[in-house]
């Protein structure tokens, strides 16, 4: 569940820990971290988004003055 992402990503020990995540994916398909899983199924328009996210996100958490 996306709200409790654990497996596939080193976040799933933090989450495990009630640890807050950010958790950001492009998608599996049917080849996700087996031998078939190659540069061509890379969903770039989704990282390109994902990159923009993150930039956005971790700017907003360091200027935050509470955090």
């Amino acid at each position: 569940a996306w709200d409790n992402p654990v497996g596939g990503s080193d976040n799933g020990t933090f989450a495990k820990l009630g640890i807050p995540i950010i958790w950001y994916h492009t998608d599996a398909h049917p080849d996700y971290h087996l031998p078939g899983d190659e540069t061509q199924k890379i969903n770039w328009l989704k990282i390109v988004d994902i990159t923009k996210a993150s930039f956005l996100a971790m700017w907003k958490l360091a200027n935050e003055k509470k955090y």
